[in-house]
């Protein structure tokens, strides 16, 4: 098989690994608990820090602006332009039962904003630290810009003396090490967490990963015993997330270890699906995580909005974050939570990207 059709396969099968990796992230934020929650929670996030890692190049290291670029450009940039959007509209959403004072997440509930307090955020915003609840997914961006840099310059540190993997494999170690040691400190400050660091060990792992994958092939018997293994970890594991590491100390390198085994199996699925339509399906899901990801909590509303009105609930109940409770009980939300959160931000996607290639269109037009 030539180069070309080979690297073709390994991009549409890790833009299908993306597209199965949001998908879950929004169906564990629309079913709030239970078992199949616990399950996605084990590795859906570390997947993506896995996958940026596998695309890492060890050109970048004679490049270091180049890549801070693109790592800005891809990460820093939507989280400031969204960001400081969401941040704006605050009180709009509001006055539209969006954010309430009554209700929201855990107890904790929104207020009006004055105008200093748009100052202070804004300024946060820009400067990576602040995003507003709806944008709560947006600690990602965070956490791969971080987790990115924080690679880039341990690899520069290493590379040349260790060899490139060795050095890979050592940031691996020691940053989970760090990850460790916040958890048990609870220490964090700007990106400097627990979190973050446990997003660089799993980034080394992508980036080790891509050297060794041919000895560890998709095949179904790989996809069936990391299935199993992943379930045995759901029944026997509590319930545990990225940002979740600091209340299970000891079991952080076991959350390691059980989200690449869940990493492995989504990129096996995704090997296996890439000549059916559904892979097609999921690798343009995949290819536009950064909308749904940055509107899927909005989508949500929708959906709570037409239950709302449909059971003449206060529409104050509206501002229940991500989802109004109890309501897994009710089939008919287990699937318009997830279908609207996924399809509503493409159809976002799609329609500034019409007004986008219209402004370029006008642009050249009046250059010419």
């Amino acid at each position: 098989m030539a180069y070309e059709q080979i690297m073709t396969n390994k991009n549409h099968t890790i833009s299908i690994a993306k597209g199965i990796g949001i998908t879950l992230m929004v169906i564990a934020h629309a079913i709030v608990s239970g078992y199949l929650h616990n399950f996605i929670y084990l590795f859906h996030m570390p997947l993506f820090f896995f996958v940026s890692g596998y695309f890492f190049k060890k050109e970048y290291l004679d490049n270091k602006l180049e890549f801070c670029k693109r790592r800005a450009k891809g990460l820093y940039v939507p989280f400031m332009m969204w960001g400081l959007i969401f941040l704006f509209l605050h009180n709009v959403f509001f006055h539209l039962n969006i954010y309430s004072s009554v209700y929201g997440y855990n107890g904790v509930v929104s207020y009006l904003y004055a105008l200093p307090e748009f100052f202070i955020k804004s300024v946060r915003v820009m400067l990576f630290s602040h995003s507003e609840q709806l944008l709560g997914t947006y600690w990602f961006l965070q956490s791969l810009f971080g987790a990115s840099i924080f690679y880039l310059v341990f690899m520069s540190l290493l590379a040349k003396q260790k060899g490139y993997f060795t050095s890979a494999a050592i940031i691996c170690v020691i940053s989970l090490s760090i990850s460790i040691l916040f958890a048990y400190t609870g220490w964090r400050k700007y990106m400097f967490s627990s979190a973050t660091f446990f997003a660089v060990s799993s980034y080394a792992a992508g980036n080790i990963f891509r050297k060794y994958e041919s000895r560890l092939p998709y095949n179904c018997i790989g996809l069936i015993g990391s299935f199993c293994l992943m379930i045995i970890g759901v029944l026997t594991m509590p319930v545990m997330s990225v940002l979740s590491l600091g209340g299970h100390i000891c079991l952080v390198p076991l959350y390691f270890v059980v989200s690449c085994i869940g990493t492995y199996m989504v990129l096996s699925i995704s090997y296996l699906m890439r000549n059916f339509t559904m892979g097609k399906i999921l690798a343009y899901i995949g290819d536009r995580t950064i909308f749904i990801m940055t509107f899927h909590l909005l989508a949500f509303k929708v959906v709570s909005y037409v239950y709302v009105r449909s059971n003449n609930l206060p529409l104050e109940q509206v501002a229940f974050y991500p989802v109004i409770p109890f309501t897994c009980k009710r089939w008919y939300l287990l699937i318009s939570y997830p279908l609207v959160g996924i399809v509503l931000p493409l159809l976002v996607e799609y329609v500034i990207g019409i007004f986008a290639g219209y402004y370029r269109k006008t642009l050249r037009n009046l250059s010419a």
